[in-house]
């Protein structure tokens, strides 16, 4: 009924953008900040990523609001790339491209899964669920889910999603430090830890 797609229902999936990707973690989140304009801003990188021979530059993270502007608003060096955006497929800008190649690699979800950036805004997600969620875990859960892809949880996605919260809250139960290194580690936000 719609072969050129001009009512939008239907269309081949395609992942989003690094840059989309980061700034999806951080509205979702609530961690956003929307100002316009103004100077690059430097996110959360490895050290020593930018060891410069020739002069003395150093990747200076940027703090407070800065910290969780848009990724167009990133600061890009050419030789020495953001790494979380360039294992996520942003290109390394060393050449002009009209198209970046559609990337998925198991290094990806390593990225989303540990990568400071990502840490935070999963533990700034998990704060405003507690907060905003309701009282009940499957609640919070579900309101997390409706953040997070922008529809509500079927009976048997909130019913994994519970299961896969217990487990976790088990592990950290049996590993209280574990868990207190994980709340105090990866970013400027400090989650309470008891």
């Amino acid at each position: 009924k719609d072969p050129h797609n001009i009512h939008l229902a239907r269309g081949p999936r395609t992942r989003l953008s690094a840059e989309m990707i980061r700034d999806n973690a951080l509205v979702t989140s609530g961690l956003m900040t929307t100002s316009l304009g103004g100077a690059s801003v430097m996110p959360p990188q490895p050290d020593g990523i930018w060891q410069s021979v020739y002069s003395g530059a150093k990747w200076k993270t940027s703090e407070g609001a800065n910290r969780y502007r848009r990724a167009l608003y990133t600061y890009w060096k050419r030789q020495i790339p953001a790494a979380n955006m360039r294992i996520l497929g942003a290109d390394g800008r060393v050449s002009c491209r009209t198209r970046r190649k559609l990337t998925n690699t198991p290094l990806q979800a390593l990225v989303l899964l540990n990568d400071p950036q990502f840490v935070e805004a999963a533990r700034a997600l998990g704060t405003r669920a507690m907060k905003e969620g309701g009282e009940s875990i499957e609640s919070r859960l579900a309101y997390a889910f409706r953040l997070s892809t922008s529809r509500a949880a079927n009976a048997s996605e909130l019913a994994i999603l519970v299961a896969e919260f217990k487990d976790r809250l088990g592990e950290f139960e049996k590993d209280l430090p574990r868990a207190k290194a994980y709340l105090a580690g990866g970013g400027a936000l400090k989650a309470d830890p008891d």
